[in-house]
């Protein structure tokens, strides 16, 4: 269920933890994420030792790998997983300039949303876009998500606002 032609998404192993390490703690991506302080390794090993049960813990981070060479090159996930209202927030990260502009984002989404659709029985998948982050605002739109608000001086860095666009994918 969780392979496509080129990638695979798989659970997080303890062998993950320096790659998490690595990818949560880089700068460049806080920005996107809305990370403000870097995660040591024991949050990390915490949070690969609870990510079983997503139930539990709202949500459920995979790392997306290449299907041939079995070479992670970045995480998706579905968070503020809510049962009731049948809804998921979701993330991507591929970690790589390399690995990027492949169509890996789009088949891990892809593979995410019919995950999420056949075993939590999710009604519908959203994500909050920086208004600057063009690349990741035409990818969800390829995946089939739509522009459904637009919240209002929602970031600050620097002193300047920019706006949170929410994309929403209804099954």
């Amino acid at each position: 269920m969780l392979t496509s032609h080129n990638i695979r998404l798989r659970a997080l192993e303890p062998t993950d933890l320096d790659l998490l390490y690595e990818w949560e703690n880089d700068i460049s991506t806080w920005k996107i994420t809305s990370t403000k302080a870097p995660l040591s390794k024991y949050k990390l090993w915490q949070y690969l030792e609870s990510s079983n049960e997503p139930l539990e813990t709202g949500s459920v981070k995979l790392i997306i790998e290449l299907s041939d060479s079995y070479t992670p090159i970045g995480t998706i996930e579905l968070y503020d997983l809510d049962v009731i209202n049948k809804r998921a927030a979701i993330g991507i990260l591929i970690a790589s300039e390399a690995h990027k502009r492949h169509g890996y984002a789009t088949e891990s989404i892809e593979l995410i949303a019919k995950y999420a659709q056949d075993v939590f029985n999710l009604h519908q998948l959203y994500a909050f876009i920086n208004e600057t982050n063009e690349q990741s605002f035409q990818l969800f739109k390829k995946c089939g998500f739509l522009h459904t608000s637009t919240l209002k001086d929602w970031i600050c860095e620097g002193g300047k606002y920019s706006q949170q666009f929410v994309m929403q994918l209804i099954f």
